[in-house]
């Protein structure tokens, strides 16, 4: 049974109705190698771009709603994603020493876009 269809990149992937990654269900291949891309970005940005990173958190609204997304988009879970309740999610390293790119999580509309194949629910931030 096809539910879902999503494009990506040229490549249209359908899946069935709980085959995308809100509930810790394997994304296709292709997609979590597209995925890599923009940790490696994130990664690069983070730790070389700053300039950037500042200029566009300034054109960053809105606020987290812990829904976890971000933190399924390297792996399916982050080893430090604590599930709170269904909707509710804490990063136990949120504090004491997260991850470059977890810290400037979104960067740009682009990591919205791949927070956004991991799950349907929209975002809480959001660009200019």
């Amino acid at each position: 049974m096809i539910g879902v269809v999503r494009k990506l990149k040229g490549v249209i992937y359908e899946k069935k109705a709980d085959g995308f990654n809100e509930e810790g269900v394997s994304l296709p291949i292709l997609c979590r190698i597209f995925l890599w891309k923009g940790v490696i970005r994130r990664f690069f940005l983070s730790s070389f771009r700053k300039k950037y990173i500042d200029k566009n958190s300034l054109k960053r609204q809105g606020e987290c709603l812990r829904c976890g997304a971000c933190c399924k988009l390297v792996v399916n879970k982050c080893p430090y994603l604590k599930t709170e309740t269904h909707e509710k999610c804490s990063c136990v390293k949120h504090e004491s020493n997260r991850l470059p790119n977890c810290k400037v999580f979104p960067i740009d509309v682009s990591d919205i876009k791949d927070r956004d194949l991991i799950l349907k629910k929209p975002c809480g931030y959001f660009f200019d």
